[in-house]
């Protein structure tokens, strides 16, 4: 019998519209844009090596002050993570341009707003973007 539905669209026994696969398909595309912002963040910087320093808090004297637990980050091969989801650096170009990749995908069939915004919500992190919607937080 054909499998009609690719391992990679379930996860705890629920269909996800969004593969795991386009996420990664998506930082992998993103990655000079990714890796460009990774450095000019300052704050992703000192964030990176709070989490390899295993300290107990994010600095204090952020630009922007996280309001997430350092206990519940970590790092895979320098990749920082929150819960297992990838935490994009501060950079309003890379963060639309991945929102936009997203919303755009012929797997996700160009959702909507609030669809696109819990399909990136899966995957990644965009710490401080509260305002624009809480689920990304």
């Amino acid at each position: 019998m054909a499998q009609l539905i690719p391992d990679g669209m379930i996860r705890n026994n629920c269909i996800r519209l969004c593969p795991a696969r386009t996420i990664t398909r998506v930082v992998d595309d993103l990655k000079a844009s990714w890796e460009k912002a990774s450095d000019e963040d300052p704050d992703f910087t000192r964030i990176v090596e709070a989490v390899r320093n295993q300290d107990r808090v994010f600095p204090k004297d952020l630009k922007t002050p996280v309001k997430l637990t350092i206990s519940d980050c970590s790092l895979n091969e320098e990749v920082l993570l929150y819960r297992e989801r990838r935490w994009v650096p501060n950079s309003e170009a890379l963060r639309t341009r991945l929102i936009q990749e997203i919303h755009d995908s012929t797997i996700t069939a160009h959702s909507g707003r609030d669809a696109t915004v819990a399909l990136v919500a899966k995957d990644v992190v965009l710490a401080g973007y509260s305002a624009f919607h809480p689920k990304l937080h």
